[in-house]
């Protein structure tokens, strides 16, 4: 009685082997497609952020250059103005000095006109 139950048993075990393995096999590409996702979406995580990053990078920097331009503007109108100022103000030097010759001119000839007339009202 045991040996057709054993024999019944065997082709029954040996179908059995196949199918575990099968459900071995798919559950252990389960498990790998799981875990390939976790660098997949990491990936994709650290990929995202870069792409945020840059981008929010940009608008200071873009911001900085806009702000640098900006600043030239004034700053050179400041360099030019002082530039003219300077100008205008050693040309005024150059002309005070160029009107004290005639003024010292005047002076002399007004000194010397005031001795001579003294001068000459001495014997009279």
């Amino acid at each position: 009685a045991w040996i057709p139950m054993v024999t019944a048993w065997i082709p029954m075990v040996t179908a059995w082997i196949p199918m575990v393995t099968g459900w071995i096999l798919m559950v252990t590409g389960r498990i790998l497609m799981v875990t390939g996702w976790t660098p997949m979406v990491t990936w994709w995580t650290l990929m995202a952020t870069g792409w945020i990053l840059t981008v929010t990078g940009w608008i200071p920097t873009v911001t900085g250059w806009i702000i640098m331009a900006t600043g030239w503007t004034p700053m050179a109108t400041g360099r030019i103005l002082m530039a003219t100022g300077w100008i205008l103000m050693v040309t005024g030097r150059i002309l005070m000095v160029t009107g004290w010759t005639p003024m010292v001119t005047t002076w002399t000839l007004m000194v010397a006109g005031w001795t001579l007339t003294a001068t000459g009202r001495t014997p009279m």
